[in-house]
């Protein structure tokens, strides 16, 4: 989780880099579209939280309780299927 989390930071404070770096991987990817994206998304990544990868019970409990009412799943998913606990 520790180099993850230290990916995810580089990408929001270098997302031009980041988006270089991702289509030298994947060249199919449109550098373009992929600057664009990383630009958006640098700033969403943890936009309501203070550390990337913080899992927020009610905010999923509430997309997995929309999946179901919409017919998307057929069996309700509860929210301690997940911890925070090994974020660095």
């Amino acid at each position: 989780m520790e180099a993850t989390s230290k990916g995810y930071e580089y990408a929001i404070e270098n997302p031009e880099a980041s988006a270089e770096i991702l289509v030298k991987h994947a060249p199919e990817i449109d550098i373009e579209l992929a600057k664009a994206s990383q630009q958006f998304l640098a700033s969403e990544y943890q936009a309501d939280k203070a550390q990337w990868g913080t899992i927020d019970a009610t905010r999923w409990g509430n997309f997995y309780d929309w999946m179901y009412d919409e017919g998307l799943i057929s069996l309700p998913i509860g929210t301690q299927g997940f911890t925070n606990d090994y974020l660095p």
